[in-house]
């Protein structure tokens, strides 16, 4: 299994000052008996189920490993899931 974390920053001005829109992904492969999937998952601040809201005050890095995590426990749940439903066959 590889995973692949990206740092992905987009920059805009607003109102004169900064503003720094910050994404995390996660991507990863499963190669098993029940299950042979690619699973990814985007997530940016003041998206619905983040942990960092769009005007949060906390640092590129910090803010990143929050949306990373959210985004690897999202990714997670689904393959929990599908393997949850292969079980049930």
């Amino acid at each position: 299994m590889s995973h692949h974390p990206h740092n992905i920053a987009e920059t805009k001005a607003l109102s004169g000052a900064l503003y720094i829109r910050v994404r995390g992904m996660i991507e990863f492969d499963v190669n098993s008996a029940s299950v042979n999937e690619r699973y990814c998952k985007v997530m940016a601040d003041g998206d619905k189920d983040t942990t960092v809201g769009g005007f949060a005050v906390d640092t590129r890095k910090g803010a990143f490993r929050k949306l990373v995590s959210g985004a690897t426990r999202d990714a997670l749940e689904k393959l929990m899931h599908d393997l949850s439903k292969k079980k049930k066959l």
